[in-house]
């Protein structure tokens, strides 16, 4: 029977443990390189259904944002993250075409949470806008009958002031004979 050292031992755990860790290594590469058709064609397909929806996105975006145009909102603001968006969407698709399906799925879904937001705001700018035209409306309607109202109170007691004056003319004037 042959007598191991500490340093031996020791040697022995290393070596034991690196051949373990190339193993494993050697292992999840193969699998890597295995499987990588099939992963590369699952992220053509996310990408190209992330660039698609991100086209969708920024289509209703787009017309939320002309409906908020009609209620005469201020879509200024809208309109600089609607060309934010289509940047994102452009940029998706140059990476889709170079190959680059991870950086085209980021940039589809920056342009799809982009759109969306630019959804929720020109619905929320509409509504608000819709709102306030018709307070302007309210106020507009019960400021013409309040000044109706006034010209007709007026005008009645105008009336009557100068139906009494002219009353009052007449009775003061002289019976004159004519000769």
């Amino acid at each position: 029977m042959k007598i191991m050292t500490k340093g031996k031992k020791a040697m022995m755990r290393k070596t034991l443990s690196l051949a373990m860790l190339g193993i494993l290594l050697a292992t999840l590469l193969l699998l890597a390189s295995s499987t990588s058709h099939l992963i590369a064609d699952n992220t053509v397909s996310d990408a190209e259904k992330a660039i698609s929806d991100a086209n969708k996105n920024l289509i209703t975006a787009f017309k939320a944002v002309v409906e908020a145009e009609k209620t005469g909102a201020d879509v200024n603001l809208l309109t600089i993250n609607l060309n934010s968006a289509l940047h994102f969407l452009n940029e998706s698709r140059t990476y889709y075409q170079t190959g680059n399906y991870h950086l085209a799925i980021i940039h589809a879904n920056n342009s799809t949470k982009l759109s969306n937001s630019i959804v929720s705001s020109a619905n929320e700018l509409r509504a608000i806008t819709i709102q306030e035209t018709a307070s302007r409306q309210n106020v507009t309607i019960f400021s013409i009958i309040v000044i109706i109202s006034i010209l007709c109170v007026l005008g009645y007691y105008g009336w009557k002031w100068g139906a009494q004056r002219s009353r009052k003319k007449l009775m003061k004037m002289r019976v004159g004979v004519v000769k």
